[in-house]
């Protein structure tokens, strides 16, 4: 949950005591990275769950506002790098969009 990018997503978004029921607080990612994330939705890995694997995650919100699900795109680290990161960031935000849209219409319907 810690190391992986669909992780940071989530525990940026909980507070200190939820966060410590996924993880022991010393493997926690740094509370300034968690604050980053939150700010910015999105979250990636440079291989430290998997080496040579990198991720960017971002999350889908229900109607509510609260994370539902994340969507991610993962590759090899070595061609994954932050020119890949910058163009599909914003194709993976307008997708979590859509989908989030999709999920907040069904919600109201329901």
């Amino acid at each position: 949950m810690a190391t992986t990018a669909q992780g940071k997503i989530w525990l940026a978004a909980m507070g200190m005591q939820e966060r410590l029921k996924w993880a022991h607080e010393d493997e926690l990612p740094p509370e300034s990275e968690l604050d980053q994330i939150a700010a910015s939705g999105f979250a990636r890995n440079k291989g430290e769950n998997e080496p040579e694997i990198g991720a960017l995650s971002v999350p889908i919100r229900d109607v509510s506002g609260k994370i539902a699900a994340t969507l991610s795109a993962f590759g090899m680290l070595n061609r994954f790098d932050d020119a890949m990161a910058e163009t599909a960031l914003p194709k993976l935000k307008a997708a979590a969009g859509d989908l989030a849209a999709e999920l907040r219409a069904s919600e109201v319907r329901a």
